[in-house]
Parts: C-alpha cells; sequence; structure tokens
C-alpha cells in the first residue's frame, strides 16, 4: 500500500511538472506558428518575410508602445527643439479638414513591423487614384519633392525631399523619406504635431508603435479610403504632411 501511494505521488508530480511546462510551451507554440502565419500574409515590407523578420519584430516588443491611439502622450520635455522645430508645432490641414471618422477603426494587427490594416480596405480603383495622387505630387513639384520606391519599406512609391534641399531634422533617420504608400491603402507619413493629434483624435489613423523610443513623434498610419467622401479627406491630410515638408516655398502644388 505503501509502494502504491508513492508511486502515485511521484506520478502526480510528474503530471503536475508536465502541464505545468508543456501547457504554456505548447500555447507558445500555438501563438508563435498563428502570429507568424499573420505576418506572412501581410506581404512585402521593410523586414525580411520569413522567421527572421518575424523574431526581430517580436524583439521590438519590449521597446514598443501600445497607446497608439492615444493623441498626445509626449509632454514638452519629450521634444528636443533640435528634432522638432518650430515647424513640427504648427498645423498645415485646411480649417475644418477633418470631420469624425464614420464607423469602427479598421483591423491593424499587433506586430511591430509591418503595421497594416487588414480590414475596411480600398478597392482597386481607389488604390490608383491614391498612387496617382502620390506621384503627381512630385511631378509638380520637382525641386520640392522626389517620388521614388520607399526606403523604409523597400516596396512601394514614396515621397521624399528632393535632392539638394536642406534635409529637416525630424527625417534625418529617414534620409529624407517622410511618407510612403502600402498595398493595401494606407500610408505611413510624418504630420506635425498638432495634426497627428487631430488625426488620431477624429480616428483616420494611429501612430506606430516604435514612436517615441526609435521614431520621432508625428509618424502616423494613415487608414485608407473607403469612398470618395475620405478620398478627399485623406488627400488634406496627406497635403499637411506635404505642406510641413516644403520649407518656406508658397510654390506648392495645385492638384
Amino acid at each position: 500500500m505503501y509502494d502504491i501511494t508513492i508511486k502515485m505521488l511521484v506520478h502526480d508530480k510528474v503530471l503536475v511538472t508536465f502541464l505545468a511546462i508543456g501547457l504554456p510551451t505548447f500555447a507558445a507554440l500555438v501563438y508563435t506558428y498563428s502570429s507568424y502565419k499573420q505576418y506572412v500574409s501581410l506581404g512585402d515590407h521593410g523586414l525580411p518575410g520569413d522567421f527572421s523578420g518575424w523574431y526581430q519584430q517580436f524583439k521590438w516588443h519590449r521597446i514598443a508602445r501600445t497607446d497608439t491611439r492615444k493623441p498626445a502622450p509626449y509632454k514638452e520635455q519629450d521634444l528636443p527643439p533640435s528634432i522638432y522645430t518650430e515647424e513640427s508645432k504648427k498645423t498645415y490641414l485646411p480649417d475644418k479638414a477633418l470631420s469624425s471618422r464614420a464607423g469602427s477603426r479598421p483591423v491593424v494587427p499587433g506586430f511591430v513591423a509591418p503595421q497594416r490594416q487588414t480590414t475596411q480596405l480600398p478597392s482597386a480603383h481607389m488604390l490608383e487614384k491614391q498612387e496617382k495622387f502620390f506621384k503627381d505630387i512630385g511631378v509638380q513639384n520637382p525641386s520640392l519633392f522626389a517620388v521614388k520606391t520607399s526606403g523604409i519599406e523597400k516596396f512601394g512609391t514614396a515621397l521624399w525631399v528632393a535632392p539638394g534641399r536642406e534635409m529637416p531634422p525630424i527625417i534625418k533617420r529617414m534620409n529624407g523619406e517622410f511618407a510612403h504608400i502600402h498595398r493595401e491603402g494606407s500610408v505611413h507619413l510624418f504630420l506635425s504635431l498638432p495634426d497627428a493629434e487631430n488625426v488620431l483624435a477624429k480616428g483616420w489613423g494611429e501612430r506606430h508603435k516604435l514612436t517615441g523610443p526609435r521614431i520621432p513623434w508625428g509618424y502616423t498610419l494613415v487608414y485608407g479610403p473607403r469612398d470618395e467622401e475620405e478620398f478627399q479627406t485623406w488627400k488634406n491630410i496627406v497635403k499637411a504632411s506635404v505642406a510641413y515638408f516644403s520649407g518656406d516655398s508658397g510654390d506648392l502644388y495645385d492638384i
């Protein structure tokens, strides 16, 4: 009887140990597999599209922010004047340009990178209009802006400060790139601090998870437009970014 009791206790300890170690490990494996599949499904972006890219963004979670929809989670002391010049504190959105976005926000998976929306996507026709709008900005303002492939994403159309112009300090780390469009219709762009706050507050976008620790404040994901009315709002937001980086020029495009 004593031997049976001992064996039962040993068996129970082994079972408890197995459950304590095995279940969390199994859950972690299920999460990793599911997360990795979703990561790969998002297509081309600035990180490798394999497990090494997934693991890199996973490690960034240690410094990533989760309050990406909070309009202004920073304080004045977080804004060194060497980066946040007076231009970064002005508004460039037209008066009454932003009403609140209708409905709920689109789904944006929790990856640090890539940051994409996966629901409420623009139509193929709308994507063509967005792409044309980006390119027209460069065509009509060649002394101010260049249009070329994104250096951040390695894919997709991007807006850059034209070669020879003084580089605004807030985008020096980006080598002059200040906006790019993703294949599903969302865009990343730098907005001035008040404009970024307005865009987030009205539901038109959210901040990148690395703003603050790695990327300057104002780097914003703007959701793709669902209809013509939203396209006009989307254009106004892009124009605000363009005006922010136009310098003292009064010769901005007329689109």
